[in-house]
């Protein structure tokens, strides 16, 4: 008898379709500090400070409390309020610049030129390698396009490393 009630209990508690992984939890926890929630350093860790920041942003946004419900969240409202960036001298700029980093800036294709709700610019750019050939369309955002005078100053992370941020930043619009 006691067993029977053990397995029925154990058939009502909440199941984890999978861990988070160090990467949810790390840009979780960015943009519930972008948010205003107090989670402490994003360490990708998940910790209590974090899990409450969940628990209290999922009350206010409607999310399921867990790094992928955020995710899942912000990523469609980060979409759905995007615009094309039409803005053609902003587009220039943004161009010199990742081209600034790149190996072969002769070589280099853009696309996904668009802007999130906090300002920040998200692109696809490809260009060659040493080799020669083109390596695939690779994520950048641009954070910073400050005016000075008639050009813009513009900050762009483009490198190996931080392909991942830029997927993620782009998707939660982590400075807003």
């Amino acid at each position: 008898m006691f067993l029977k009630v053990l397995i029925t209990l154990l058939a009502f508690l909440p199941t984890f379709s999978s861990a988070q992984t160090f990467q949810d939890v790390f840009f979780s926890q960015s943009k519930l500090t972008a948010l205003g929630y107090d989670v402490g350093e994003s360490d990708g860790r998940m910790g209590p400070s974090t899990q409450r920041g969940l628990d209290a942003a999922s009350v206010e946004y409607g999310f399921e409390p867990n790094t992928r419900g955020l995710i899942r969240y912000f990523s469609v409202d980060t979409i759905s309020r995007r615009i094309q960036l039409d803005d053609g001298s902003l587009k220039t700029a943004i161009i010199d610049d990742v081209n600034n980093k790149l190996l072969d800036p002769f070589s280099s294709q853009f696309r996904y030129f668009y802007q999130l709700p906090s300002g920040s610019v998200c692109g696809e750019v490809n260009a060659k390698n040493t080799y020669g050939a083109y390596t695939g369309w690779t994520p950048f955002f641009v954070t910073a396009t400050t005016p000075i005078g008639d050009k813009f100053y513009v900050m762009s992370v483009l490198n190996n490393p931080a392909v991942n941020f830029a997927r993620y930043y782009c998707m939660l619009d982590i400075a807003n």
